[in-house]
């Protein structure tokens, strides 16, 4: 840092042009060290992934607001990527005295809006919900927000800027349950009242977002609900025990995921590996991105479904590495023929990635804001794309996901 003050301070002195480019967690390090770039004077300020600073309260905003520019610009394919306290957050960067206190922007306009629809949804903001499904109070307040934040906006579509981007098809694939699965689910009724009273003995409660999140585990694989791990480890309570014993010897296996059975005849069909290894000669395998919630769902695949195929090349993506990490990964699968597959958490898709080198995106599971997802599938199918993509969303036949898709 002490050589980049040194550079803007000759610069500033040979009235000299310069461009500063600093990461996120290098600028938070600055404001925590009270460092003097904050009393360097910008002539413009621009935040690339804006919705990185969406928290009014975190110590990156503080940060970013704290550079002293004449200009400031924030550029985000989400601005509002959760709820309508994201919009505060965002102008409080942009223009710091617009909404002059947060808890004034959340009576005013937050609370009425989303106690009329009932949560915190970025869909009533960024669509324009219908006033027939809003109170009047809320629909008032929507066209308020909106008309307010009007005048900062400039939006441009992939479609205004690159017309012959290539097409993208979108399809849901519907996953039977299989037989341990099923089995899984008879248990996990008397589980989840067993939970309930181990949660309540031990002074827990447990949220129904909790409970929904257990049983779209057991619908990626019985593994992942951690309801029985948590019983399992609590005294005098066989979990595993109650489940018929074909059920049981099945638990760590392929057989038992009607999801991960279907992501491996998705797989041997686009890479030409497996049983379509020879299905048409000559033809070029494509390269393939699975996006899952959660780093266990890529664990699981790793070992249940890839480690069967000798010699497969593929590469992890996680948000908990390290940005040099994360960087070493893309350019991995970006520029590597013999890197074909790359397992990627969907909370990657937020650091603006571009993975072009895909011709074929599977999303795993799914997460609560489709919002996420899309961005998700945008890292593939954004300015840069040559090719056509084909995005499969795999879906459980039982009907919870299934609602929850629709």
């Amino acid at each position: 840092m002490k050589r980049v003050l040194t550079a803007l301070e000759q610069a500033q002195k040979a009235k000299q042009r310069v461009v500063l480019l600093i990461s996120y967690p290098t600028l938070r390090t600055a404001w925590s060290n009270r460092s003097a770039l904050f009393s360097v004077r910008f002539n413009a300020c621009v935040l690339d992934e804006g919705h990185f600073i969406r928290n009014h309260t975190s110590l990156l905003h503080q940060a970013v607001c704290a550079v002293r520019a004449n200009h400031r610009l924030v550029l985000s394919g989400t601005p509002v990527q959760n709820c309508l306290d994201d919009v505060f957050g965002v102008f409080a960067f942009i223009v710091p005295s617009y909404f002059p206190d947060y808890d004034r922007f959340f009576e005013h306009f937050v609370r009425p809006i989303t106690r009329s629809f009932g949560s915190e949804n970025r869909e009533v903001l960024m669509t324009g919900a219908s006033a027939a499904c809003a109170s009047p109070v809320a629909s008032e307040r929507i066209e308020e927000l909106n008309r307010a934040i009007a005048p900062f906006l400039l939006r441009r579509t992939k479609e205004e800027v690159q017309l012959a981007l290539p097409e993208k098809t979108l399809s849901d694939v519907l996953c039977p349950l299989s037989d341990c699965q099923r089995a899984v689910w008879g248990t996990a009724v008397r589980v989840r009242r067993r939970l309930s009273s181990y949660l309540q003995h031990c002074g827990q409660a447990e949220e129904p977002q909790q409970r929904l999140q257990q049983i779209l585990a057991i619908d990626t694989h019985p593994l992942l609900c951690s309801a029985v791990h948590e019983l399992a480890c609590a005294p005098r309570i066989p979990v595993t025990r109650s489940l018929p014993l074909a059920a049981r010897t099945q638990l760590d296996s392929l057989a038992c995921s009607g999801k991960l059975t279907v992501l491996k005849l998705l797989l041997e069909k686009a890479l030409r590996i497996g049983d379509f290894a020879d299905d048409v000669p000559g033809r070029r395998a494509e390269k393939v991105v699975v996006f899952s919630q959660k780093p266990q769902v890529l664990e699981l695949v790793a070992r249940q479904v890839l480690a069967r195929y000798e010699g497969l090349r593929y590469a992890e993506l996680k948000s908990a590495m390290t940005s040099e990490q994360r960087m070493a990964v893309v350019r991995s699968f970006q520029e590597d023929e013999a890197v074909a597959l790359l397992l990627a958490t969907t909370g990657i898709s937020a650091y603006g990635y571009t993975l072009t080198a895909a011709q074929t995106v599977i999303l795993v599971d799914h997460n609560f804001n489709p919002f996420v997802d899309l961005q998700a599938i945008d890292r593939c199918h954004r300015i840069g794309q040559t090719r056509a993509v084909s995005v499969y969303r795999l879906v459980s036949e039982e009907e919870n996901e299934s609602r929850l898709m629709k």
